[in-house]
């Protein structure tokens, strides 16, 4: 088993979860994130286990900026969509490697409302949701 906790920057804790040592912990972040009442946080900050692809997409979603901290970023394969008209991308420090589809994006676009719904108004917890995608 593992747990995970959040802390604010007061260094109170305001929410904890256990879960399978099996499971990513990266789903825990929306749990708790969703549990606040207190204090609405709208920057996150995890270490690299803490990260995927798919939670940084629900954050964004949910109105949450998500902070992951990498100890090897030149190691991360980072997306970005296709270029829009009068961004110059040459002067970034920081360039992503690929291309996120956006025609997925476009093509699943009611349902991926209706998964930040369901999180947003607490049908079901992001855990679960996640869960059941991947398997």
């Amino acid at each position: 088993m593992a747990a995970y906790t959040f802390r604010d920057e007061r260094d109170l804790l305001w929410y904890s979860t256990v879960f399978s040592a099996a499971e990513r912990e990266s789903a825990s972040v929306i749990d708790g994130l969703m549990h606040n009442e207190v204090v609405k946080s709208d920057i996150h900050s995890t270490d690299a286990f803490g990260f995927s692809e798919l939670v940084f997409a629900v954050s964004h979603l949910l109105g949450f900026s998500y902070a992951p901290r990498f100890k090897n970023l030149q190691c991360q394969r980072l997306y970005i969509f296709r270029n829009r008209e009068g961004v110059d991308r040459s002067t970034w420090k920081i360039k992503p490697a690929d291309y996120a589809d956006d025609e997925i994006v476009i093509q699943q676009w009611d349902e991926i409302l209706r998964m930040i719904a369901t999180i947003k108004l607490k049908e079901a917890t992001a855990s679960d949701l996640f869960r059941r995608l991947n398997s």
